[in-house]
């Protein structure tokens, strides 16, 4: 009886996390900021979801081998911010920008 109640209890926590986390392969993580690529492979996006004055952005390379960044413009106020790579996306992380310090990043997603 103990052994089921824990397992309810492990499926019904697991929802609950998924339910709050977007739906996207490839979303990348650093802290509650995440970045991840729609629109065919085209369309790098950052969401910058802690109040602590630091920019998150999302950067990467695109198939073209050129190198891009995309920040998120309006810190944590809901929106996610993206650009357009023509060429599609290889890779991509998120990081945020730490004053004096390198930048905290997660590792990459690779498509």
């Amino acid at each position: 009886m103990i052994m089921k109640k824990f397992i309810y209890a492990s499926a019904g926590a697991l929802l609950a996390a998924t339910a709050t986390s977007p739906a996207w392969a490839g979303t990348v993580y650093q802290g509650s900021d995440y970045s991840y690529v729609t629109n065919t492979n085209t369309r790098p996006t950052i969401c910058d979801r802690e109040a602590d004055a630091r920019t998150a952005y999302s950067n990467g390379t695109s198939i073209a081998g050129n190198s891009f960044r995309v920040n998120d413009q309006d810190g944590s106020s809901g929106s996610c911010w993206y650009v357009t790579i023509s060429s599609g996306v290889r890779n991509h992380r998120t990081c945020e920008d730490i004053n004096n310090w390198p930048d905290a990043c997660s590792g990459y997603s690779n498509h």
